[in-house]
Protein backbone atom coordinates (compact mmCIF):
# COMPACT_ATOMS: atom_id res chain seq x y z
CA UNK A 1 0.00 0.00 0.00
CA UNK A 2 2.80 2.32 0.90
CA UNK A 3 4.27 1.69 -2.87
CA UNK A 4 0.97 2.12 -4.14
CA UNK A 5 0.96 5.68 -2.66
CA UNK A 6 4.17 6.83 -3.19
CA UNK A 7 4.07 6.06 -6.47
CA UNK A 8 0.77 7.91 -7.08
CA UNK A 9 2.32 11.06 -5.31
CA UNK A 10 5.21 11.03 -7.39
CA UNK A 11 3.21 10.82 -10.49
CA UNK A 12 0.67 13.81 -9.30
CA UNK A 13 3.72 15.88 -8.70
CA UNK A 14 5.43 15.11 -12.39
CA UNK A 15 1.82 15.94 -13.64
CA UNK A 16 1.81 19.29 -11.78
CA UNK A 17 5.84 20.53 -12.47
CA UNK A 18 4.90 19.48 -16.77
CA UNK A 19 1.90 21.86 -16.60
CA UNK A 20 3.71 24.47 -14.63
CA UNK A 21 6.19 24.30 -17.18
CA UNK A 22 3.67 24.38 -19.69
CA UNK A 23 1.95 27.15 -18.47
CA UNK A 24 5.09 29.47 -18.65
CA UNK A 25 5.99 29.69 -22.56
CA UNK A 26 6.27 33.33 -23.52
CA UNK A 27 3.75 35.03 -25.61
CA UNK A 28 3.48 37.14 -28.82
CA UNK A 29 5.92 40.33 -28.57
CA UNK A 30 3.77 43.48 -29.01
CA UNK A 31 5.14 46.04 -31.72
CA UNK A 32 6.85 48.69 -30.68
CA UNK A 33 4.85 51.94 -31.76
CA UNK A 34 7.19 53.95 -34.26
CA UNK A 35 6.74 56.06 -37.20
CA UNK A 36 8.07 53.36 -40.15
CA UNK A 37 9.26 55.38 -42.67
CA UNK A 38 9.38 58.63 -44.07
CA UNK A 39 9.63 59.52 -48.07
CA UNK A 40 10.05 61.55 -50.77
CA UNK A 41 9.69 60.84 -54.45
CA UNK A 42 12.86 62.73 -55.53
CA UNK A 43 16.05 63.18 -53.56
CA UNK A 44 17.30 65.89 -55.54
CA UNK A 45 15.40 69.12 -56.87
CA UNK A 46 16.07 72.41 -58.60
CA UNK A 47 14.78 75.98 -58.11
CA UNK A 48 15.03 79.26 -59.76
CA UNK A 49 15.36 82.41 -57.05
CA UNK A 50 12.14 84.17 -57.35
CA UNK A 51 10.44 80.72 -57.91
CA UNK A 52 8.87 77.81 -56.01
CA UNK A 53 8.92 74.24 -55.73
CA UNK A 54 6.57 71.84 -54.67
CA UNK A 55 7.22 68.21 -53.01
CA UNK A 56 5.02 65.65 -51.59
CA UNK A 57 6.23 64.19 -48.43
CA UNK A 58 4.66 60.94 -46.92
CA UNK A 59 4.76 59.12 -43.68
CA UNK A 60 3.50 55.54 -42.48
CA UNK A 61 3.17 54.21 -38.50
CA UNK A 62 3.54 50.68 -37.26
CA UNK A 63 3.18 49.49 -33.98
CA UNK A 64 -0.07 51.14 -33.09
CA UNK A 65 1.59 54.35 -33.01
CA UNK A 66 -1.31 56.92 -33.41
CA UNK A 67 0.59 60.14 -31.89
CA UNK A 68 0.93 63.29 -34.60
CA UNK A 69 3.88 63.64 -36.70
CA UNK A 70 5.68 67.09 -36.91
CA UNK A 71 7.66 68.04 -39.86
CA UNK A 72 9.98 70.11 -40.06
CA UNK A 73 13.55 70.88 -42.17
CA UNK A 74 16.83 72.09 -41.69
CA UNK A 75 20.02 72.91 -44.06
CA UNK A 76 17.87 75.92 -46.13
CA UNK A 77 20.14 78.86 -47.43
CA UNK A 78 19.98 82.17 -47.15
CA UNK A 79 16.82 83.58 -48.98
CA UNK A 80 15.12 80.03 -49.08
CA UNK A 81 11.67 79.49 -47.11
CA UNK A 82 10.46 76.00 -46.44
CA UNK A 83 6.31 75.36 -45.88
CA UNK A 84 4.76 72.21 -44.70
CA UNK A 85 1.30 71.53 -45.46
CA UNK A 86 -0.06 70.15 -42.70
CA UNK A 87 2.76 70.70 -40.63
CA UNK A 88 1.45 68.24 -37.92
CA UNK A 89 0.21 65.27 -39.31
CA UNK A 90 -2.71 63.22 -37.39
CA UNK A 91 -3.59 59.60 -37.18
CA UNK A 92 -5.58 59.52 -40.24
CA UNK A 93 -2.91 61.89 -42.51
CA UNK A 94 0.10 60.57 -43.51
CA UNK A 95 1.13 62.45 -46.57
CA UNK A 96 2.19 66.71 -46.47
CA UNK A 97 3.53 68.83 -49.21
CA UNK A 98 6.58 70.69 -48.71
CA UNK A 99 6.84 73.96 -50.75
CA UNK A 100 10.07 75.65 -50.95
CA UNK A 101 10.58 79.57 -52.18
CA UNK A 102 13.68 81.47 -53.24
CA UNK A 103 13.92 85.15 -53.17
CA UNK A 104 16.32 87.13 -55.51
CA UNK A 105 18.70 86.80 -52.37
CA UNK A 106 19.23 82.97 -52.25
CA UNK A 107 22.70 82.49 -53.63
CA UNK A 108 23.22 80.04 -56.81
CA UNK A 109 25.12 76.66 -55.35
CA UNK A 110 23.47 72.88 -53.86
CA UNK A 111 22.39 72.20 -50.69
CA UNK A 112 21.58 69.24 -48.59
CA UNK A 113 18.08 69.54 -47.43
CA UNK A 114 17.30 67.22 -44.17
CA UNK A 115 13.43 66.46 -44.08
CA UNK A 116 12.42 65.89 -40.24
CA UNK A 117 9.96 63.70 -39.15
CA UNK A 118 9.24 63.35 -34.72
CA UNK A 119 6.29 62.55 -32.61
CA UNK A 120 6.07 62.35 -28.69
CA UNK A 121 7.92 58.75 -27.60
CA UNK A 122 9.07 57.81 -30.91
CA UNK A 123 12.19 57.74 -32.71
CA UNK A 124 12.67 60.23 -35.53
CA UNK A 125 12.94 59.52 -39.27
CA UNK A 126 14.98 61.60 -41.76
CA UNK A 127 15.40 61.65 -45.60
CA UNK A 128 17.47 64.09 -47.45
CA UNK A 129 17.70 66.66 -50.51
CA UNK A 130 19.79 67.61 -52.76
CA UNK A 131 18.52 71.23 -53.79
CA UNK A 132 20.16 73.10 -56.56
CA UNK A 133 19.88 76.91 -56.47
CA UNK A 134 19.78 78.45 -59.86
CA UNK A 135 20.09 82.60 -60.47
CA UNK A 136 18.54 84.00 -63.52
CA UNK A 137 19.73 86.71 -64.84
CA UNK A 138 21.13 88.42 -68.49
CA UNK A 139 23.47 90.65 -69.26
CA UNK A 140 23.84 93.62 -71.79
CA UNK A 141 26.92 94.20 -74.41
CA UNK A 142 27.46 96.57 -77.07
CA UNK A 143 29.52 95.60 -80.14
CA UNK A 144 31.35 98.38 -79.61
CA UNK A 145 32.19 101.28 -76.65
CA UNK A 146 32.32 104.75 -79.14
CA UNK A 147 30.73 105.78 -82.22
CA UNK A 148 31.18 108.55 -84.49
CA UNK A 149 28.26 109.89 -86.78
CA UNK A 150 28.77 112.54 -89.24
CA UNK A 151 26.28 115.27 -89.96
CA UNK A 152 23.48 113.85 -92.61
CA UNK A 153 24.39 110.12 -91.94
CA UNK A 154 24.11 107.52 -89.77
CA UNK A 155 26.05 104.72 -88.27
CA UNK A 156 24.47 101.29 -86.65
CA UNK A 157 25.92 99.37 -83.31
CA UNK A 158 24.98 96.02 -82.23
CA UNK A 159 23.46 95.16 -79.26
CA UNK A 160 23.30 92.02 -77.80
CA UNK A 161 21.72 90.20 -74.97
CA UNK A 162 22.86 86.69 -72.89
CA UNK A 163 21.08 85.01 -70.58
CA UNK A 164 21.63 82.42 -68.30
CA UNK A 165 20.06 80.78 -64.71
CA UNK A 166 17.05 79.74 -66.48
CA UNK A 167 16.40 82.81 -67.46
CA UNK A 168 13.92 83.23 -70.36
CA UNK A 169 11.75 86.56 -69.99
CA UNK A 170 11.24 89.12 -72.73
CA UNK A 171 13.79 92.03 -71.93
CA UNK A 172 12.86 95.37 -73.29
CA UNK A 173 15.58 98.06 -74.46
CA UNK A 174 15.66 102.18 -74.46
CA UNK A 175 18.18 104.79 -75.24
CA UNK A 176 18.99 107.75 -72.87
CA UNK A 177 21.08 110.73 -72.95
CA UNK A 178 20.89 111.19 -76.99
CA UNK A 179 22.78 113.88 -78.17
CA UNK A 180 20.32 117.07 -79.47
CA UNK A 181 19.54 117.01 -83.31
CA UNK A 182 20.04 112.75 -83.42
CA UNK A 183 17.84 110.24 -84.00
CA UNK A 184 18.35 106.84 -82.15
CA UNK A 185 16.50 103.66 -82.56
CA UNK A 186 16.70 100.09 -81.95
CA UNK A 187 15.31 97.39 -84.10
CA UNK A 188 13.88 94.93 -82.54
CA UNK A 189 12.68 96.65 -78.95
CA UNK A 190 11.68 94.19 -77.03
CA UNK A 191 13.83 90.52 -76.80
CA UNK A 192 11.74 87.63 -76.75
CA UNK A 193 12.88 84.23 -74.97
CA UNK A 194 14.00 83.49 -78.27
CA UNK A 195 16.16 86.85 -79.64
CA UNK A 196 19.02 87.17 -78.25
CA UNK A 197 19.90 90.65 -80.37
CA UNK A 198 18.91 94.12 -81.57
CA UNK A 199 20.64 96.92 -83.48
CA UNK A 200 21.21 100.70 -82.60
CA UNK A 201 20.71 103.06 -85.19
CA UNK A 202 22.29 106.72 -84.48
CA UNK A 203 21.32 109.26 -87.31
CA UNK A 204 22.57 113.09 -87.11
CA UNK A 205 20.55 115.97 -88.42
CA UNK A 206 22.87 118.02 -91.35
CA UNK A 207 22.60 120.54 -88.56
CA UNK A 208 23.24 118.56 -85.50
CA UNK A 209 25.74 120.59 -83.20
CA UNK A 210 29.31 118.91 -83.49
CA UNK A 211 29.47 117.36 -79.98
CA UNK A 212 30.72 114.17 -77.79
CA UNK A 213 28.34 112.21 -75.43
CA UNK A 214 27.72 108.75 -73.87
CA UNK A 215 24.67 107.69 -74.32
CA UNK A 216 22.96 104.35 -72.42
CA UNK A 217 21.47 102.19 -73.42
CA UNK A 218 19.22 100.49 -70.62
CA UNK A 219 17.70 96.81 -70.69
CA UNK A 220 14.70 95.95 -68.25
CA UNK A 221 12.50 92.44 -67.15
CA UNK A 222 10.23 92.50 -64.57
CA UNK A 223 11.53 90.93 -61.26
CA UNK A 224 15.46 91.44 -62.38
CA UNK A 225 17.64 94.37 -61.89
CA UNK A 226 17.73 96.35 -64.61
CA UNK A 227 21.09 96.31 -67.62
CA UNK A 228 23.01 99.13 -68.56
CA UNK A 229 25.67 99.71 -70.92
CA UNK A 230 27.35 102.92 -72.36
CA UNK A 231 28.24 104.28 -75.80
CA UNK A 232 30.40 107.62 -76.11
CA UNK A 233 29.07 109.17 -79.47
CA UNK A 234 30.61 111.75 -81.26
CA UNK A 235 29.16 114.21 -83.98
CA UNK A 236 31.20 115.11 -86.54
CA UNK A 237 31.13 117.67 -89.46
CA UNK A 238 31.48 116.22 -93.20
CA UNK A 239 34.60 116.70 -95.20
CA UNK A 240 34.16 120.30 -96.63
CA UNK A 241 33.73 120.33 -100.61
CA UNK A 242 37.24 121.25 -102.55
CA UNK A 243 37.08 123.28 -105.74
CA UNK A 244 39.95 123.08 -108.75
CA UNK A 245 39.21 125.64 -111.72
CA UNK A 246 41.24 124.62 -114.79
CA UNK A 247 41.49 126.74 -117.80
CA UNK A 248 41.97 124.72 -121.61
CA UNK A 249 44.19 127.15 -123.08
CA UNK A 250 46.72 129.98 -122.14
CA UNK A 251 45.55 133.28 -123.84
CA UNK A 252 47.36 136.73 -124.49
CA UNK A 253 45.07 139.82 -123.79
CA UNK A 254 45.73 143.29 -124.90
CA UNK A 255 45.05 146.51 -122.57
CA UNK A 256 41.06 147.29 -123.83
CA UNK A 257 40.62 144.32 -125.21
CA UNK A 258 38.48 141.03 -124.07
CA UNK A 259 38.86 137.13 -124.49
CA UNK A 260 36.48 134.44 -123.98
CA UNK A 261 38.15 131.26 -121.83
CA UNK A 262 36.94 127.63 -121.64
CA UNK A 263 36.69 126.89 -117.87
CA UNK A 264 36.04 123.27 -115.99
CA UNK A 265 35.92 122.97 -112.71
CA UNK A 266 35.65 119.68 -110.15
CA UNK A 267 34.30 119.50 -106.99
CA UNK A 268 35.30 116.78 -104.13
CA UNK A 269 32.74 115.83 -101.93
CA UNK A 270 31.92 113.44 -98.94
CA UNK A 271 33.53 110.58 -98.58
CA UNK A 272 35.90 111.61 -101.46
CA UNK A 273 33.31 111.41 -104.09
CA UNK A 274 34.03 113.78 -106.91
CA UNK A 275 31.28 115.37 -109.65
CA UNK A 276 32.57 117.37 -112.52
CA UNK A 277 30.25 120.28 -114.11
CA UNK A 278 30.63 120.86 -117.70
CA UNK A 279 33.33 123.25 -119.17
CA UNK A 280 31.74 126.82 -119.79
CA UNK A 281 33.12 129.95 -121.53
CA UNK A 282 34.06 132.89 -119.29
CA UNK A 283 34.99 136.44 -120.99
CA UNK A 284 38.01 138.00 -119.58
CA UNK A 285 38.84 141.53 -120.17
CA UNK A 286 41.31 144.08 -119.37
Amino acid sequence: MTRIVRAFCASTLLVSLTACESGSGAGPVAETPTIAALTTPANALSISSLDSQELPVTVSRSGGYNGPINLSVTGLPTGVTATFTPAALGVDVSRSILQLIATEAAPAGTYTLTVRATGTGVAERTSTIALTVTVPRFTLTLGASAATVNRDSTVTVPVTITRSGGFTGAVTLSTENVPTDVLASLSPTVLGSDVTSSVLTLSAFIYAGLTSRTLSIRAVTPLLPPQSAPLAVTVADAAAPTFRIGFSAVQSLQPGASVDVPVSDRMAGINGETARRKPRISRLSR
